[in-house]
């Protein structure tokens, strides 16, 4: 036996505390057994580090077997390991508990504590001692003792500390015997409606979470949670009781917010997580998620699988996560949660008679999957990683975070004083790569050198957390040892594992081309730690190096990043990886490839691709989803449809020569989706969406289900709702649709402009009705449906076919009729507003041109009060152009986010498609008062124009945005709206200002711009006609019958008709106004 193994036989049956038998507590007739015994031969037995302590398996030394753990880097004295026993530590039952310890270095004698923690029937934690131990250096020590749990405790832990000396120390055999417990008849899962107590949800922190009968998604109590200082201060409930490792559940839960006096924003997000021991620290998955709306419950769903070997499940739901240097007071808001439910699942099978993704695509390049350990716990994600995948991405348990191991790099600095060769381990991407080898499927590593998901201690002196930046020429050493020690580690422990290929460097790039700001991304998000001890960007070139040099034969070397098509950014990985191909160090461009349903472009898309191949490097697609937050027939439809003409595109370049070798897709399914909703190829059942179906066969023809937004009819009438809407076409036929209500019944008018003489059907709410209507006929259908609620929102089935072509029904004949319907959504009018002609000089000057312009104002809020402006529009056949005026009493651009600096946002959409993702003509524009530019993701801000000028009372901001359809004419309607950030010093956004769209969705969805018509040289504007209130042309005594109404609160105005009703031309319409128009249909006064 080895000499330090033999150690355990000089002391181990030292006992430093008198111990009473267990059977004299119990009773001689009680059934004794062993309820646990953790030994760690096979790993941390689902022990966790305390505070700032770290833990590891050691074979250094062992009370028995070969293994022990070892607890270093404490800080404080609680600070060691400890070991959720929840399900073997029963309330009510007496236990006699044992375990060795042993330390090495310092006094020659030293305390240590065997204790527990658990909560009390009201909730507050108690600390315990079991039993301690004067423990002599270098001798294992056993401590034993014996402890009745309380009849009311809950979540058991059992820990060891120090109360004297931070010493580093070592724990063996922890075993635990007393009356045996049954859990044969579990019943897995839970429901949590809190209307008889707690169900066990209390804080996380220092937040008041209790149960309230103020607000209630079911029955009459819900959870509160108040007074968070952090996101992670949230209602959570330690479910080990109802939760079991390998087992498949679906979890729910509802969430609200509410103002409470704080003008928080209309939508926010929430999440759902659980948090589980395993590998030997604890572990945070995000469940699901969802955007909830200010005063209305919204539902998290989502299903996953427990992994094999973890322990101590707590649920928790938390707004959505921000970096903590970005989180703003609305992220800590006040919320409730009620219902919470868990239903243990069978697992799901897989469609196996479809067709395999890698077998349609073996002629053009490699189709791989992004997945996880965690997530390959669940048999489908083994089959379907089986059957579609040539091969695999591990997610996250290859970066560097997972990869490098802090302990045992001070350690080998501590023994051996280089500080030059950081220490590794492989562990978290055990079970990953045992699956890759057992199954024979390649693996793609990712990722070797990112500025995210690197811990800060890897470029600090010491390994230590607070050290000094090391020097270049130390971390030119570490980063050679640390790939070096990555790619011997798997030849020794994978030898049967194909590496196929690696990202070298990740994400080194701004999107504004340039390399990231030095710094530490854990301070502040998107700063570099590499840029900040390199000082340039050579640590791509010795990663390269280094890389060609240690890895495996015939493995390929790539760079990856994503929104790499945009042009700034694009051409300056081209620069750089031109560089590196000439010194023979890179093989390939990983494109990332999380793209959106209308950025980027696919003609800016596909550009990038063939540069990239231009350079005679592979293009890989390393990380492919497309960002789709809605789940509704038509949202999926459209979503198959993006896919398809994506995969058409990586068709058409590979048939054209260009070097795509490998498709990745980010994920397995939507439940395990790192963007949350509904982005990938297999739904939350593991079942092939119609996103599958459309790249498994790019020409087929995808069934959607459209939809068309019918338009409410406002004091400007029939003709206007019909103007500012964009036709519907099927063929060269037309149609659109408006409705009047006032909120029971409405009459519906389809305006059905048809080309040629022929036969229209239209199936309407259930009704299906024929009319003929002769070539070049406009033709207003009405119907009129009584006595139903009607709310903005409300969809209803249609569809209308034009003789045997329908809008929306594939299958649709005139024998057959309808089977695929699509809808009609109610939708408000929103604010209209009018531009003259003109061409201004964009200096950030208001000239002359400006002087006739209408004038609309930012005047509703969605965060804060704080600053606003006075915006005016301008429009030729080539821009549309926009002047604000600023009113702001503090300019700060002190954030690292554009969006929370002090900036004016323009957002346009030339065709007014009122789409729920951006098409290629949409763009956002955004300015800060210094001129600085941003844009659209996918865009490069040369796509528009801008000047600003500082004034007394705040800045100017002049854009011109440029048509992308061709050129702009008269009559036109586009959408249309403009956003005013704010930020009061403090370098966060404290107030939003906007013209119309207050859902804070404007960056991707045009569906709730504003309206802005485009008027000829000759036609004048039509908000000049004063005391035209209804907006008809004429004033009559209508018109004042409708401004008494909007002074009494009882109807609302649209811009134009309050510009027609400030008769006094003070900017305000009040009683005075009312006063005048009065005067004038008497024929007493002119207006």
């Amino acid at each position: 036996m080895n000499n330090r193994k033999a150690i355990a036989f000089i002391s181990a049956i030292a006992m430093m505390s008198t111990v009473t038998s267990l059977g004299t507590f119990m009773g001689a007739s009680a059934e004794v057994t062993q309820i646990f015994n953790d030994t760690f031969e096979d790993g941390f037995n689902n022990w966790s580090t305390r505070g700032d302590a770290s833990i590891e398996i050691t074979s250094d030394f062992a009370n028995s077997g070969n293994s022990s753990l070892y607890v270093t880097g404490r800080t404080k004295g609680w600070h060691g390991a400890g070991c959720s026993k929840i399900k073997e530590l029963r309330a009510g039952q007496t236990y006699s508990l044992s375990s060795y310890v042993m330390f090495q270095e310092g006094n020659d004698y030293e305390q240590i504590n065997f204790a527990i923690l658990y909560k009390d029937g009201n909730g507050t934690e108690q600390y315990k001692q079991i039993a301690n131990a004067n423990v002599k250096k270098g001798e294992w020590t056993q401590i034993k003792g014996n402890y009745t749990i309380p009849s009311d405790a809950s979540n058991v832990t059992i820990y060891f500390e120090t109360p004297n000396d931070l010493i580093d120390f070592y724990i063996d055999d922890i075993s635990a015997e007393g009356e045996p417990y049954d859990d044969s008849n579990t019943s897995y899962g839970y429901n949590d409606d809190f209307e008889t107590d707690n169900d066990g949800w209390s804080s996380r922190g220092s937040e008041t979470v209790e149960r309230v009968s103020t607000e209630a998604h079911s029955g009459s109590y819900s959870m509160y949670t108040s007074n968070r200082k952090q996101l992670w201060n949230a209602p959570g409930a330690n479910k080990t009781l109802q939760l079991k490792e390998n087992g498949y559940y679906k979890f729910g839960i509802w969430v609200k917010y509410n103002d409470e006096g704080n003008s928080w924003s209309d939508t926010h997000k929430f999440q759902l997580y659980i948090q589980y021991t395993a590998n030997g620290k604890d572990n945070y998955v995000e469940l699901g998620n969802t955007v909830a709306t200010k005063g209305e419950w919204a539902y998290i769903e989502a299903k996953y699988t427990i992994p094999e070997g973890a322990s101590n499940f707590v649920i928790y739901a938390q707004t959505g996560y921000v970096p903590d240097a970005s989180v703003k007071p609305e992220d800590l808001m006040n919320f409730y949660i009620d219902d919470a439910t868990c239903e243990e699942l069978e697992y799901p099978k897989i469609q196996e008679d479809i067709a395999s993704l890698n077998d349609v695509y073996s002629d053009y390049f490699k189709i791989g999957f992004a997945t996880t350990p965690s997530e390959l716990r669940n048999e489908a994600v083994q089959n379907i990683m089986k059957k579609h995948a040539d091969y695999m991405t591990i997610g996250n348990e290859l970066k560097p975070d997972s990869v490098l191991n802090q302990s045992a790099s001070q350690k080998y600095f501590k023994e051996t004083g280089d500080d030059t060769n950081p220490q590794i381990s492989l562990a978290n991407a055990k079970s990953a790569l045992e699956f890759a080898e057992k199954n024979g499927i390649s693996v793609r590593g990712h990722v070797l050198v990112w500025h995210s998901q690197t811990p800060d201690w890897f470029f600090k002196e010491g390994f230590s957390n607070d050290g000094d930046w090391v020097s270049k020429e130390v971390m030119v050493k570490r980063l050679e040892n640390y790939i070096k020690n990555v790619m011997e580690t798997i030849a020794e422990e994978y030898p049967n594992v194909d590496f196929y290929g690696w990202d070298v460097v990740n994400e080194a790039f701004k999107d504004t081309g340039g390399m990231r700001d030095a710094g530490s991304n854990n301070v502040v998000n998107g700063q570099s730690a590499w840029v900040q001890v390199f000082g340039d960007d050579s640590f791509i070139d010795y990663a390269f190096e280094f890389a060609r040099k240690y890895a495996p034969e015939g493995c390929k070397l790539f760079y990856n990043d994503y929104n790499e098509y945009i042009p700034e950014k694009r051409d300056d990985i081209c620069k750089k990886v031109a560089e590196l191909k000439e010194k023979n160090l890179i093989d390939g461009v990983g494109m990332q490839s999380h793209i959106k349903m209308g950025s980027p472009s696919i003609a800016l898309y596909e550009e990038a691709i063939r540069k990239y191949s231009d350079l005679g490097v592979e293009v890989q697609i390393t990380e492919l989803d497309i960002d789709q937050k809605s789940n509704s027939a038509s949202d999926l439809s459209q979503l198959a449809e993006r896919y398809q003409e994506v995969f058409k595109m990586y068709k058409k370049v590979k048939d054209d020569g260009v070097n795509l070798t490998a498709v990745t897709i980010w994920g397995i399914n939507d439940g395990n989706s790192w963007i949350g909703g509904y982005p990938l190829l297999f739904d939350n059942d593991f079942q092939a969406k119609q996103c599958f179906y459309a790249i498994a066969d790019t020409d087929s023809q995808i069934q959607s289900t459209k939809n068309v937004n019918a338009i409410k009819v406002d004091s400007m009438g029939n003709n206007h709702a019909f103007e500012v809407q964009k036709a519907n076409y099927v063929g060269d036929n037309s149609f659109k649709v408006i409705y009047s209500s006032g909120g029971v019944g409405a009459t519906y008018t389809i305006q059905i402009t048809s080309a040629v003489d022929q036969d229209v059907t239209i199936s309407f709410d259930g009704k299906v009705d024929t009319i003929t209507l002769k070539a070049g006929e406009v033709y207003n259908y009405e119907l009129n449906v009584a006595d139903t609620i009607v709310k903005t929102g409300d969809t209803l089935p249609f569809d209308i076919a034009f003789s045997d072509t329908a809008w929306n029904d594939l299958s649709y004949t005139k024998k057959d009729g309808f089977t695929n319907l699509g809808t009609i959504t109610l939708s408000e009018m929103q604010r209209y507003t009018e531009a003259i002609k003109g061409t201004p000089t964009i200096d950030g000057e208001i000239d002359d041109v400006w002087a006739n312009a209408n004038e609309i104002q930012t005047d509703n809020y969605t965060l804060g009060d704080g600053a606003t402006a006075k915006v005016r529009t301008l429009w030729d056949e080539d821009n549309i152009y926009v002047l604000a005026e600023v009113t702001d009493s503090k300019l700060s651009k002190a954030s690292v986010n554009v969006y929370e600096q002090d900036t004016v946002e323009v957002f346009f959409d030339e065709n007014n498609n009122k789409t729920s993702a951006y098409q290629s003509d949409d763009i956002q524009c955004r300015v800060n008062f210094d001129n600085e530019k941003s844009v659209t993701d996918g865009l490069s801000t040369d796509n528009f124009t801008s000047a600003t000028t500082l004034t007394d009372t705040g800045y100017i901001v002049e854009f011109a945005i440029p048509s992308t359809l061709g050129g702009l004419k008269a009559n036109q309607v586009v959408g249309f709206d403009v956003q005013v950030n704010d930020d009061d010093g403090s370098g966060k956004r404290t107030s939003i200002a906007n013209w119309n769209d207050l859902t804070g969705l404007g960056y991707t969805n045009t569906s709730n711009y504003g309206l802005l018509k485009l008027l000829g040289d000759d036609q004048p504007s039509s908000d000049i006609l004063k005391g035209d209130v209804t907006c008809d042309g004429a004033v009559k005594s209508n018109d004042l019958l409708l401004l008494k109404k909007y002074l009494l609160g009882l109807e609302d105005l649209s811009d134009k008709a309050l510009k027609n009703a400030d008769l006094n031309d003070d900017k305000d319409v009040k009683s005075n106004d009312l006063l005048t128009l009065k005067k004038y249909l008497l024929g007493l006064v002119e207006i």
